[in-house]
């Protein structure tokens, strides 16, 4: 090996590979989203002895960086390689690495497998990378104007009418009873507090009954879909 080359690994936290072991300690709650880095072993082709520094990093800065190499550079690179850009970046700046040095940046995947995940921008949303009012104008086009009613309506303005909720605690039979008098095939379910904890709809709970999975007087607090996005007032 040149001497004069230094190579720099990097290792999510929630991963295991890192050197010293201290470096590996905060791990995330919820793991991590960015695929093909990190493991909780030592795979037998990884050489540690190779790496003179170690950089532990997130999710947070490597998709959108993934996505501004697709967009400004065109490269067509997944969300490792958005991890590999960004802190070999921060890592120049931060050693003051000017431009009499060569550095050589390796993007180790391509987006084939991710075109549902961190290119969309509902996921990017759904997954706390960008804020909803990014992602409502990251969805919007300016392309051709926007005629169509309620264009420039907030959520708050929408002529809409209470909804009535069910509780958790609610029979089967008296959630399709009131489903049937309000006329509404889906409903929010709330806890014992008023806040709301999922929705179940005629559907998904006739489809758990017919197949013996709940009876008419089971509570459907446990069936409730949690699967939902919420929308503040303030979007267009």
């Amino acid at each position: 090996m040149n001497p004069n080359v230094k190579i720099i690994a990097l290792d999510p936290h929630g991963s295991d590979l890192a050197e010293p072991a201290s470096l590996n300690d905060n791990k995330p709650a919820k793991g991590y989203q960015i695929e093909g880095i990190g493991y909780d072993f030592d795979p037998r082709v990884c050489d540690k002895t190779l790496v003179d520094d170690w950089i532990k990093t997130s999710d947070e800065p490597s998709f959108p960086m993934a996505r501004r190499l697709i967009r400004e550079e065109g490269l067509l690179c997944g969300g490792s390689s958005g991890t590999a850009m960004h802190y070999a970046l921060e890592y120049l700046k931060e050693h003051k690495i000017g431009k009499d040095k060569r550095a050589v940046v390796i993007l180790p995947d391509g987006v084939r497998n991710y075109m549902t995940k961190f290119l969309n921008n509902d996921w990017m949303y759904e997954n706390g990378f960008i804020s909803e009012e990014e992602c409502v104008k990251l969805n919007s086009t300016n392309l051709v104007e926007n005629t169509d009613w309620g264009t420039n309506y907030t959520v708050a303005d929408l002529p809409m009418k209470e909804t009535a909720m069910l509780k958790t605690s609610t029979k089967l039979c008296e959630a399709i009873q009131s489903m049937n008098d309000h006329n509404q095939n889906a409903m929010p379910v709330t806890d014992e507090n008023g806040n709301i904890v999922g929705l179940v709809t005629v559907q998904h709970l006739m489809e758990r009954f017919t197949k013996n999975k709940l009876t008419m007087e089971d509570p459907i607090g446990k069936f409730a879909l949690r699967d939902y996005r919420k929308v503040s007032l303030s979007i267009q």
